[in-house]
């Protein structure tokens, strides 16, 4: 276990503070075929302090997280999911189990070896909290992330040539990239 402590002096740091017990599995399942993928986990955890026999904070007792893909003709859609049981926080109260998705969209080969990419998190628009800490004045800090959406193109890596021209000014080279952030 891990706090961030104090000394006399008024210096600030991270030492181990004490033991856990830890008790845990995980079990996971990968399928793919010729036009899609995917897998589907499932982990359990049970820790707790062992001076006080509490439930550890921060620590979601089941995690459910998977994802399924497909495509065709360069084009290819991946939606990822996870679902948490609630956390114990470090005032004693817990928050909500939630459950966050993620949409992928990939085009290869969009203009000469360029790719475009775009990626919607949190597509079902969850309102989730995770804990705070003790610098924390709130038990909770909310993740009300609005729905974003990101698009990105780069040259593939070990192609000569010109850069990539998303639109008018934006200019994608084979290091760099150009990155858009859509919020409702």
């Amino acid at each position: 276990m891990i706090d961030y402590q104090s000394d006399s002096a008024g210096e600030s740091y991270f030492a181990n503070s004490g033991r856990v017990r830890a008790i845990g599995s995980e079990v996971g399942l990968v399928f793919r075929s010729d036009l899609i993928q995917g897998d589907l986990n499932y982990g359990y955890q049970a820790a707790s302090s062992r001076a006080t026999d509490q439930r550890m904070t921060n620590s979601p007792s089941h995690l459910v997280s998977g994802s399924l893909s497909g495509g065709f003709h360069g084009l290819r859609a991946t939606w990822t999911q996870r679902i948490e049981s609630g956390r114990l926080t470090v005032y004693g109260t817990e928050t909500k189990p939630f459950t966050v998705a993620n949409l992928t969209l990939r085009k290869t080969h969009l203009y000469r070896d360029a790719d475009l990419f775009l990626q919607v998190r949190n597509v079902l628009d969850e309102r989730y909290a995770t804990p705070g800490g003790f610098e924390h004045r709130q038990a909770t800090l909310p993740r009300a992330e609005e729905l974003t959406g990101a698009a990105k193109c780069a040259e593939r890596p070990g192609r000569q040539g010109p850069a990539a021209v998303l639109e008018e000014g934006e200019v994608v080279s084979s290091t760099g990239q150009v990155t858009a952030e859509l919020v409702r």
